[in-house]
């Protein structure tokens, strides 16, 4: 359980490795230290004008989202993927820019499936697999799964305003946040768990052992984290580096990501287990 909570961004907006930390501002952003591996070393959030997806307004996102409180701290430097979108990658979310859609927040949890990383994230994280809804119109599966919504305490987490965000929330700025929920609330031992397309929420049904933080605290997932962890990103975009060093330097190219399914990680972690396809329980839902 205490290592689970090293995935978990802590009570209050501070992320799980440090709060806000030293940061500076750059031409259309901030230069983050507090995420970097090495001292002294961070990772530059700027807005790109001028990239082969078209712009990638990261540092506007970044901001709007509440900085270190909304999506958590830089792992990654922005960069290309395979499929012609630019990306960056924080410990809770991805941001991703593709030609001609703007910039948003990625579908970080459907990434990790297309990964075939969904037996491992019930195993080792308690995170269910998606479930597939009924609906056959875009209207009636936005309906239908915020239907999904079932536990009152992530129910109201959800459509409230995250940390860090001054401005109106509404419904559309929650589903553009969290994405549609993709599980229902499942009950897994300490806490009560729900997938979504872009982030995973834990209720937690009692106090943390070691007193971080009381029963009933809701709690993301680091989905950014675990991008890294089963080694869908690595090798240079993790690599941090001094302020306003990305500004001269072209964007690196993620040949591997994103995943396609079937293929091998591109960068394959230590101890990534997979396990049998009989390690997978059926949980019942939340009423």
């Amino acid at each position: 359980m205490l290592g689970l909570v090293l995935l978990l961004a802590q009570p209050g907006g501070a992320m799980a490795g440090g709060g806000q930390g030293p940061a500076q501002p750059l031409s259309a952003g901030r230069y983050v230290r507090q995420a970097a591996v090495v001292v002294g070393q961070g990772f530059d959030v700027r807005d790109l004008h001028d990239t082969p997806a078209g712009p990638a307004l990261f540092g506007t996102l970044f901001r709007e989202y509440g900085g270190t409180e909304g999506l958590g701290q830089p792992i990654s430097r922005a960069f290309l993927g395979r499929d012609g979108c630019a990306y960056q990658v924080f410990q809770r979310v991805a941001l991703q820019a593709c030609p001609g859609q703007g910039t948003r927040l990625a579908n970080t949890f459907e990434l990790l499936t297309a990964a075939r990383m969904d037996p491992w994230l019930l195993v080792v994280h308690d995170i269910p697999a998606p479930r597939e809804g009924a609906a056959t119109t875009f209207d009636d599966a936005i309906a239908e799964r915020i239907a999904w919504l079932r536990d009152p305490a992530i129910r109201a987490f959800y459509f409230r305003a995250p940390e860090g965000v001054t401005g109106p929330w509404s419904v559309l700025d929650a589903i553009n946040y969290y994405g549609l929920p993709t599980s229902q609330p499942r009950h897994r031992g300490p806490f009560i768990v729900q997938r979504f397309q872009r982030q995973t929420l834990q209720r937690w049904l009692v106090d943390h052992p070691a007193g971080l933080f009381p029963a009933e605290t809701i709690l993301p997932v680091l989905g950014g984290v675990l991008l890294r962890e089963t080694g869908l990103i690595g090798g240079d975009i993790v690599q941090p580096h001094g302020p306003g060093q990305s500004a001269s330097e072209a964007l690196p190219v993620a040949a591997g990501f994103p995943p396609v399914p079937g293929e091998p990680l591109p960068h394959p972690p230590i101890a990534v287990p997979t396990p049998e396809p009989a390690a997978q329980p059926t949980l019942p839902a939340v009423e």
